[in-house]
């Protein structure tokens, strides 16, 4: 039988994570980003091609077939 009151060994590649920051598309907290995984809320945006013009991609790309006018917006901080 082992002994689970002893502290546990720790090595020195060993990290520990105290917090948590991110800016993520389709929410303001890490919280609401969770959440919107659970719930399916897509925050990928397609874009239109006035948009695009406008931030400057040029035409000859959004023309390409394989091109993906789609983008993960984030909110201004």
């Amino acid at each position: 039988m082992s002994d689970t009151s002893k502290t546990p060994v720790t090595g020195e590649n060993d990290i520990a994570i105290v917090g948590m920051a991110a800016h993520l598309p389709g929410s303001s907290t890490i919280e609401q980003y969770w959440a919107n995984l659970r719930d399916g809320v897509r925050s990928i945006s397609k874009l239109s091609d006035e948009d695009l013009a406008k931030a400057g991609v040029p035409e000859a790309l959004r023309a390409r077939p394989d091109y993906v006018p789609h983008a993960a917006i984030l909110d201004k901080f």
